[in-house]
């Protein structure tokens, strides 16, 4: 049996090492996405801090005096100083210095670099015609890491070999960085694969969360803003205060602003504990009416 479990962890380890060496290298950029962004339009992304930052009324009259006919659909507000707001307009994120309301440059909706990692680590970047077969692939590629994992734990075990002997020219001196870090990374690499693959299998895998939980998914109302004889629209500005009043300790990053009938959608988040602050727990408020 153990020969027949070497020999299927080497024949799966050809066949899919690609395909995960490939995901694990594009999570890994997704993962700094960010930074990597902002390093990407690094001209655009960054201002120079001075004075006060103008109002949302103040940058949205700026951004309707650069794009007249460009309707806003909502502002992304920077959690430094340092890095200039975002005004989403139609297939266009155009940044802003929120200082002197200056327009810094604008990215059309196209998929650029990180767009393709996205794309890549998703489904091969197979759009369209190609979509199904290149998530499939991705789906085997986890479950492969997964059987990687399990029998590699069972092909460790007898030995139970820590430490690396050897010169680098030797196979004994790979064989043992290949189990050393193979055991090391165990636990780290197992929850990325089985949280890749609930992922990858959502729609078989989130009826069953729901029901072993004995929850229900959450279900947002349908809101809709009723326009009331002699009331004015509230500004994105107040619209933020009340998302502030509600949700105090709260930091707002992204509002949408409405139209027709449509309501302001806030997001905030609470900074984590840890040197990872700027990762957020999202939180949706819905606002609507003059006050």
């Amino acid at each position: 049996m153990r020969k027949v479990i070497l020999q299927l962890h080497l024949i799966v380890a050809l066949a899919a090492g690609v395909f995960i060496v490939l995901l694990g290298v594009t999570g890994s950029i997704m993962a700094f996405e960010p930074e990597l962004s902002r390093l990407q339009h690094w001209e655009i992304a960054h201002v120079k801090p001075h004075g006060t930052p103008l109002t949302l009324d103040e940058i949205g009259d700026a951004m309707r005096k650069a794009s007249p006919k460009q309707d806003i659909r909502g502002y992304v507000l920077s959690d430094r100083p340092d890095l200039s707001y975002q005004v989403m307009i139609e297939r266009q994120l155009v940044y802003v210095d929120q200082y002197s309301g200056q327009v810094l440059g604008r990215i059309s909706g196209g998929m650029d670099f990180l767009g393709f990692v996205h794309q890549l680590h998703l489904r091969l970047a197979l759009l369209d015609k190609g979509r199904e077969v290149g998530e499939t692939t991705v789906r085997w590629s986890a479950l492969a890491a997964l059987f990687l994992l399990i029998s590699g734990v069972y092909l460790w075990w007898p030995i139970k070999r820590f430490g690396i002997g050897g010169s680098a020219r030797t196979a004994k001196f790979w064989f043992d960085l290949h189990n050393s870090f193979g055991i090391v990374s165990l636990v780290f690499v197992f929850l990325l694969v089985v949280t890749g693959l609930v992922i990858s299998f959502e729609a078989q895998t989130t009826p069953f969360l729901y029901r072993i939980s004995h929850s229900q998914p959450l279900r947002w109302p349908r809101l809709q803003a009723t326009h009331v004889l002699g009331q004015s629209l509230i500004t994105p500005d107040q619209a933020l205060a009340t998302a502030r009043a509600t949700v105090p300790g709260a930091t707002p990053f992204f509002i949408t602003v409405p139209h027709g009938n449509q309501v302001y959608q806030i997001f905030l988040r609470y900074p984590e504990a840890g040197p990872r602050e700027d990762e957020p727990e999202s939180l949706l408020i819905r606002t609507m009416g003059a006050s």
